[in-house]
Protein backbone atom coordinates (compact mmCIF):
# COMPACT_ATOMS: atom_id res chain seq x y z
CA UNK A 1 0.00 0.00 0.00
CA UNK A 2 1.40 3.40 -0.97
CA UNK A 3 2.09 5.86 1.78
CA UNK A 4 -0.02 8.49 0.02
CA UNK A 5 -3.09 6.28 0.39
CA UNK A 6 -2.36 5.73 4.06
CA UNK A 7 -2.09 9.47 4.61
CA UNK A 8 -5.30 10.07 2.64
CA UNK A 9 -7.08 7.53 4.82
CA UNK A 10 -5.94 9.32 7.95
CA UNK A 11 -7.16 12.63 6.60
CA UNK A 12 -10.57 11.08 5.93
CA UNK A 13 -10.76 10.00 9.58
CA UNK A 14 -10.42 13.66 10.61
CA UNK A 15 -9.04 12.72 14.00
CA UNK A 16 -8.46 15.83 16.07
CA UNK A 17 -7.38 16.93 19.50
CA UNK A 18 -10.89 17.96 20.55
CA UNK A 19 -12.13 14.41 20.03
CA UNK A 20 -9.31 12.86 22.03
CA UNK A 21 -9.00 15.36 24.86
CA UNK A 22 -6.45 17.90 26.01
CA UNK A 23 -4.29 15.46 28.02
CA UNK A 24 -3.84 12.87 25.27
CA UNK A 25 -0.08 12.32 25.32
CA UNK A 26 -0.12 9.53 27.90
CA UNK A 27 -2.99 7.76 26.13
CA UNK A 28 -1.09 7.77 22.83
CA UNK A 29 1.96 6.39 24.67
CA UNK A 30 -0.22 3.56 25.99
CA UNK A 31 -1.44 2.72 22.47
CA UNK A 32 2.17 2.79 21.22
CA UNK A 33 2.89 0.15 23.84
CA UNK A 34 -0.06 -1.91 22.59
CA UNK A 35 1.31 -1.81 19.05
CA UNK A 36 4.79 -2.77 20.24
CA UNK A 37 3.35 -5.73 22.16
CA UNK A 38 1.39 -6.92 19.15
CA UNK A 39 4.45 -6.58 16.91
CA UNK A 40 6.19 -9.34 18.86
CA UNK A 41 3.91 -11.95 17.23
CA UNK A 42 5.55 -13.98 14.41
CA UNK A 43 3.05 -13.58 11.56
CA UNK A 44 1.13 -10.66 10.03
CA UNK A 45 -2.26 -12.14 10.90
CA UNK A 46 -1.16 -12.94 14.45
CA UNK A 47 0.09 -9.37 14.92
CA UNK A 48 -3.24 -7.94 13.78
CA UNK A 49 -5.24 -10.31 15.97
CA UNK A 50 -3.07 -9.48 18.96
CA UNK A 51 -3.54 -5.74 18.36
CA UNK A 52 -7.32 -6.12 18.04
CA UNK A 53 -7.39 -8.15 21.26
CA UNK A 54 -5.45 -5.49 23.18
CA UNK A 55 -7.56 -2.64 21.80
CA UNK A 56 -10.78 -4.49 22.73
CA UNK A 57 -9.51 -4.75 26.31
CA UNK A 58 -10.05 -0.99 26.68
CA UNK A 59 -13.79 -1.72 26.97
CA UNK A 60 -13.35 -4.38 29.67
CA UNK A 61 -13.88 -3.06 33.20
CA UNK A 62 -15.38 0.12 34.59
CA UNK A 63 -12.40 1.86 36.16
CA UNK A 64 -11.78 5.42 34.98
CA UNK A 65 -8.09 4.78 34.34
CA UNK A 66 -6.06 2.00 32.73
CA UNK A 67 -2.39 2.02 33.73
CA UNK A 68 -2.63 5.72 34.59
CA UNK A 69 -4.36 6.68 31.32
CA UNK A 70 -7.97 7.77 30.97
CA UNK A 71 -10.03 4.81 29.71
CA UNK A 72 -12.19 7.23 27.71
CA UNK A 73 -9.18 8.58 25.79
CA UNK A 74 -7.88 5.08 25.05
CA UNK A 75 -11.30 4.07 23.78
CA UNK A 76 -11.53 7.11 21.49
CA UNK A 77 -8.11 6.44 19.99
CA UNK A 78 -8.95 2.79 19.40
CA UNK A 79 -12.30 3.73 17.89
CA UNK A 80 -11.27 6.59 15.63
CA UNK A 81 -7.85 5.31 14.55
CA UNK A 82 -8.44 1.56 14.33
CA UNK A 83 -12.21 1.14 14.15
CA UNK A 84 -12.40 -0.93 17.37
CA UNK A 85 -15.50 0.29 19.24
CA UNK A 86 -16.33 -2.46 21.70
CA UNK A 87 -15.36 -5.84 23.10
CA UNK A 88 -17.39 -7.37 20.27
CA UNK A 89 -15.38 -5.61 17.52
CA UNK A 90 -13.66 -8.30 15.52
CA UNK A 91 -11.61 -6.43 12.94
CA UNK A 92 -9.86 -3.19 12.09
CA UNK A 93 -11.33 -0.33 10.09
CA UNK A 94 -12.29 -1.30 6.56
CA UNK A 95 -9.81 1.22 5.11
CA UNK A 96 -6.81 -0.29 6.93
CA UNK A 97 -7.87 -3.93 7.29
CA UNK A 98 -5.82 -4.96 4.26
CA UNK A 99 -2.70 -3.06 5.33
CA UNK A 100 0.44 -4.82 6.50
CA UNK A 101 1.19 -4.39 10.18
CA UNK A 102 3.98 -1.95 9.35
CA UNK A 103 1.58 0.15 7.31
CA UNK A 104 -0.98 0.05 10.12
CA UNK A 105 1.64 1.44 12.46
CA UNK A 106 2.53 4.14 9.93
CA UNK A 107 -1.15 5.00 9.59
CA UNK A 108 -1.49 5.25 13.35
CA UNK A 109 1.50 7.59 13.56
CA UNK A 110 -0.17 9.90 11.03
CA UNK A 111 -3.37 9.69 13.07
CA UNK A 112 -1.48 10.65 16.20
CA UNK A 113 0.09 13.59 14.39
CA UNK A 114 -3.34 14.84 13.32
CA UNK A 115 -4.83 14.31 16.75
CA UNK A 116 -2.20 16.44 18.38
CA UNK A 117 -2.54 18.98 15.60
CA UNK A 118 -0.87 22.29 14.95
CA UNK A 119 -1.33 23.44 18.55
CA UNK A 120 0.75 20.55 19.80
CA UNK A 121 3.49 21.11 17.23
CA UNK A 122 3.50 24.84 17.91
CA UNK A 123 3.96 24.21 21.62
CA UNK A 124 6.64 21.61 20.86
CA UNK A 125 8.68 23.97 18.68
CA UNK A 126 8.05 26.83 21.09
CA UNK A 127 9.45 24.70 23.89
CA UNK A 128 12.46 23.78 21.74
CA UNK A 129 13.02 27.47 20.94
CA UNK A 130 12.77 28.39 24.62
CA UNK A 131 15.26 25.66 25.52
CA UNK A 132 17.60 26.91 22.82
CA UNK A 133 17.24 30.49 24.10
CA UNK A 134 18.03 29.32 27.62
CA UNK A 135 21.08 27.47 26.33
CA UNK A 136 22.29 30.51 24.38
CA UNK A 137 21.65 32.75 27.39
CA UNK A 138 23.63 30.37 29.60
CA UNK A 139 26.52 30.36 27.10
CA UNK A 140 26.41 34.15 26.87
CA UNK A 141 26.40 34.48 30.66
CA UNK A 142 29.32 32.07 30.91
CA UNK A 143 31.26 34.03 28.28
CA UNK A 144 30.51 37.30 30.08
CA UNK A 145 31.62 35.80 33.39
CA UNK A 146 34.87 34.64 31.81
CA UNK A 147 35.37 38.10 30.30
CA UNK A 148 34.69 39.79 33.64
CA UNK A 149 37.05 37.38 35.36
CA UNK A 150 39.77 38.10 32.80
CA UNK A 151 39.28 41.87 33.22
CA UNK A 152 39.36 41.54 36.99
CA UNK A 153 42.55 39.48 36.78
CA UNK A 154 44.09 42.03 34.45
CA UNK A 155 43.13 44.86 36.76
CA UNK A 156 44.52 42.95 39.74
CA UNK A 157 47.84 42.56 37.98
CA UNK A 158 47.88 46.24 37.09
CA UNK A 159 47.04 47.21 40.67
CA UNK A 160 49.98 45.14 41.87
CA UNK A 161 52.29 46.93 39.45
CA UNK A 162 53.74 50.33 40.14
CA UNK A 163 55.51 53.00 38.14
CA UNK A 164 57.57 51.81 35.23
CA UNK A 165 56.32 48.20 35.34
CA UNK A 166 52.74 49.33 34.85
CA UNK A 167 53.65 51.77 32.11
CA UNK A 168 55.61 49.07 30.29
CA UNK A 169 52.68 46.67 30.59
CA UNK A 170 50.25 49.22 29.18
CA UNK A 171 52.53 50.19 26.30
CA UNK A 172 53.95 46.81 25.27
CA UNK A 173 51.05 44.49 26.18
CA UNK A 174 48.00 46.72 25.75
CA UNK A 175 49.34 48.93 22.91
CA UNK A 176 48.44 52.15 24.74
CA UNK A 177 51.49 54.01 23.41
CA UNK A 178 49.43 56.86 21.94
CA UNK A 179 47.63 57.47 25.23
CA UNK A 180 50.96 57.77 27.03
CA UNK A 181 52.42 59.99 24.32
CA UNK A 182 49.47 62.41 24.53
CA UNK A 183 49.89 62.66 28.30
CA UNK A 184 53.64 63.25 28.30
CA UNK A 185 53.18 66.97 28.93
CA UNK A 186 50.62 66.43 31.70
CA UNK A 187 52.57 67.29 34.85
CA UNK A 188 49.78 65.92 37.04
CA UNK A 189 50.37 62.45 35.58
CA UNK A 190 54.11 62.46 35.01
CA UNK A 191 56.78 64.30 36.94
CA UNK A 192 60.09 65.06 35.25
CA UNK A 193 61.78 61.70 35.92
CA UNK A 194 58.62 59.76 35.11
CA UNK A 195 58.26 61.66 31.85
CA UNK A 196 61.75 60.59 30.81
CA UNK A 197 61.05 56.96 31.76
CA UNK A 198 57.85 56.92 29.69
CA UNK A 199 59.64 58.54 26.74
CA UNK A 200 62.31 55.84 26.89
CA UNK A 201 59.64 53.11 26.96
CA UNK A 202 57.92 54.65 23.94
CA UNK A 203 61.22 54.73 22.06
CA UNK A 204 61.90 51.08 22.87
CA UNK A 205 58.38 50.06 21.89
CA UNK A 206 58.41 51.95 18.59
CA UNK A 207 61.77 50.43 17.73
CA UNK A 208 60.36 47.00 18.44
CA UNK A 209 57.35 47.47 16.15
CA UNK A 210 59.24 49.28 13.39
CA UNK A 211 57.89 52.78 14.00
CA UNK A 212 61.18 54.44 14.97
CA UNK A 213 63.21 54.37 11.76
CA UNK A 214 62.67 53.36 8.14
CA UNK A 215 60.77 54.46 5.09
CA UNK A 216 57.41 53.39 6.52
CA UNK A 217 57.52 55.94 9.32
CA UNK A 218 54.92 58.63 8.60
CA UNK A 219 55.41 62.38 8.86
CA UNK A 220 53.28 62.56 12.00
CA UNK A 221 55.20 59.68 13.55
CA UNK A 222 58.45 61.48 12.73
CA UNK A 223 57.18 64.47 14.71
CA UNK A 224 56.42 62.21 17.66
CA UNK A 225 59.91 60.68 17.46
CA UNK A 226 61.45 64.15 17.43
CA UNK A 227 59.60 65.01 20.62
CA UNK A 228 60.79 61.78 22.32
CA UNK A 229 64.37 62.52 21.21
CA UNK A 230 64.04 66.04 22.58
CA UNK A 231 62.91 64.76 25.99
CA UNK A 232 65.65 62.09 26.16
CA UNK A 233 68.28 64.52 24.83
CA UNK A 234 67.44 67.10 27.47
CA UNK A 235 67.73 64.41 30.13
CA UNK A 236 71.33 63.69 29.08
CA UNK A 237 72.44 67.29 29.33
Amino acid sequence: MKRERILQTVISVNLNKEQIGEQCDSAFAAVHNCISTAASEPSESAKKEKLICILKSFWRGKSKYIDGCKREQLQKIASLAFGIRSVQSSRLREEIRQYTFQEIYMYYCYAERMAKGDDYLTLYFQKRAEERQKLLAAKKEKAEQQKRKALEEEQRKKDEMCGIDRWKYDIFEKQQDMNYFRNLDDEEKFQAEDRIAVARLLMEYWKEIGKWTGGKVSKKQTEKIAKIQEILGAAQQ
